[in-house]
């Protein structure tokens, strides 16, 4: 498959995951979005989903001659997962009922970093508890005095 169809298709993580284990073929798990067949809807029906899974995951392994290790639908999401070799994920990503694939792991810097670092003082923000609030008025007579419940 070309690169520049997996450029439009898969996140930059995934290709190079794909690159990287290219000669050693060892499994790469991606997670995949289907195109819905009505373009007005966002993701497939959860019996499309499962159906267009199992037509996919079919179709690659008769061309690329090999399998999945393992899979899971994600019925209501119109997506699935997928553990396979480079070879075989490159072919699925190429099929046209994927619309996106991203790698299952991302590199652990993918967080992103507060813009504006602020540290917040304790002092001066401590909050009142409902009971304090309700007796904050009476004096400590009045709420000893006061009724107790269940008498």
């Amino acid at each position: 498959m070309s690169e520049s169809i997996s450029s439009a298709k898969a996140d930059p993580e995934l290709i190079r995951q794909l690159n990287g284990t290219e000669a050693s073929k060892e499994d790469i798990a991606a997670v995949v979005r289907l195109q819905p067949d009505d373009p007005s809807q966002i993701v497939p029906s959860p019996e499309r989903t499962e159906e267009l899974t199992q037509k996919i995951l079919e179709r690659v392994k008769k061309k690329v001659g090999s399998s999945e290790s393992r899979y899971n639908v994600f019925k209501n999401l119109g997506s699935f997962v997928v553990s396979a070799e480079p070879e075989f994920l490159r072919e699925l990503i190429s099929q046209p009922e994927v619309a996106a694939a991203v790698a299952n792991q991302q590199p652990e810097g993918t967080v992103i970093a507060p813009v504006e670092k602020v540290s917040i003082s304790r002092v001066g923000h401590q909050k009142a508890s409902r009971f304090t609030k309700k007796t904050k008025g009476r004096s400590s007579a009045t709420r000893s005095s006061a009724p107790k419940s269940g008498k």
